[in-house]
């Protein structure tokens, strides 16, 4: 995976974590969420994958 994908990896599930663990959300929390998960799926969905050279390596 190249580097942005963890970085989308992480970012959906530090999102995920904030909109399970805190109760009391007010709005700028709810901001930096929906900011987080957006990001994580424009980075997973919109950049290119590039393909792993060791994942297809015969031997």
């Amino acid at each position: 995976m190249a580097w942005y994908h963890w970085i989308a990896v992480y970012s959906i599930i530090i999102g995920a974590v904030l909109f399970i663990v805190i109760s009391p959300k007010p709005l700028w929390l709810w901001g930096v969420i929906a900011l987080l998960i957006i990001i994580g799926i424009l980075l997973g969905l919109l950049l290119p994958h590039k393909e792993d050279k060791y994942a297809n390596k015969e031997g």
